[in-house]
């Protein structure tokens, strides 16, 4: 038995509405794709934009602290945006310098944190317009330090012997030197590097007071 030429005629126009709108969706579909892509690449080429071109940069691999050594396990060369990178990066790793002041594992190398090249010792731990000082521990106590702690140096300087004592709290002290940098540690005595034009002024107290050594906080 045939359909009706009516009942017929509805079936097609469902199927021909379903036809097109799956091709209307699937276009939709396409559109959205295509704009989402788009927007994709070009935020892609805005970030770029705003982070500039990669440049090798010389990167501590490990902490390193002062008086350490740099060598081929301690430092690599990585590309990273200009954008993030630290004005005077180092673009080589520095072999053979001696570190200065602390290099967090991977903040890369500058300068700044380096003695130059050549100098190895005590003197490469000496800042330039310093001079290291030798401070004798003697029988004056002294805090427990280490090499490329921030000490501030105290004159002690006694009353003449003619004068009548007087309570400690008037006897002369003063600070001499602020955050001088230890550069070495020794049983009998503790070096610091301080600016060129205190040097003086220790050497006299040196000679004619006491020294004491204060460890500065952060």
């Amino acid at each position: 038995m045939s359909a009706h030429p009516l009942l017929l005629g509805v079936r097609v126009r469902r199927a021909l509405a379903r036809t097109v709108v799956r091709r209307a969706v699937v276009l939709a579909l396409a559109i959205v794709t295509g704009l989402v892509v788009v927007s994709l690449v070009s935020s892609a080429e805005a970030a770029r934009q705003r982070w500039g071109r990669a440049r090798p940069v010389a990167v501590a691999t490990r902490d390193l602290a002062p008086g350490d050594l740099v060598d081929g396990s301690a430092v690599e060369v990585r590309r990273l945006p200009e954008a993030a990178v630290t004005p005077g990066a180092l673009a080589e790793p520095p072999s053979g310098s001696v570190v200065r002041q602390p290099v967090a594992a991977g903040e890369p190398l500058v300068p700044e944190r380096l003695a130059p090249q050549g100098l190895t010792g005590v003197a490469a731990l000496v800042p330039a317009g310093h001079r290291a000082v030798a401070i004798p521990i003697g029988p004056l106590a002294a805090p427990p330090l280490t090499i490329g702690d921030l000490v501030d140096v105290l004159a002690v300087v006694p009353a003449p012997v003619e004068e009548r004592p007087r309570p400690p709290e008037s006897e002369p002290s003063f600070p001499l030197v602020e955050a001088a940098v230890v550069v070495h540690v020794g049983e009998d005595s503790i070096a610091v590097a301080v600016p060129e034009a205190d040097a003086p002024r220790v050497a006299w107290v040196l000679t004619n007071g006491s020294l004491v050594l204060v460890l500065a906080g952060a």
